[in-house]
């Protein structure tokens, strides 16, 4: 398996907030979490499947189904 880069990094800050109403309570916590991301170029022992060629006829057939009669 290759992969490219890594990038060790910190995720979007949660804001954790705690309120009780009229009794002047507030509390507010903050959390980072810890990301890694890395880039995979290839995967090995996998055979990449073939795409048919389809032709332009094919797709417009296809894109737009055909409707079909119902009986009330």
């Amino acid at each position: 398996m290759g992969k490219k880069w890594t990038l060790e990094a910190l995720d979007a800050k949660v804001i954790i907030f705690k309120k009780k109403r009229r009794k002047n309570y507030r509390r507010t916590k903050g959390h980072r979490q810890e990301l890694t991301r890395l880039r995979i170029t290839d995967i090995q022992g996998i055979e990449k499947p073939e795409i048919p060629d389809v032709g332009k006829s094919e797709k417009a057939a296809l894109k737009k189904p055909q409707k079909v009669a119902v009986a009330a």
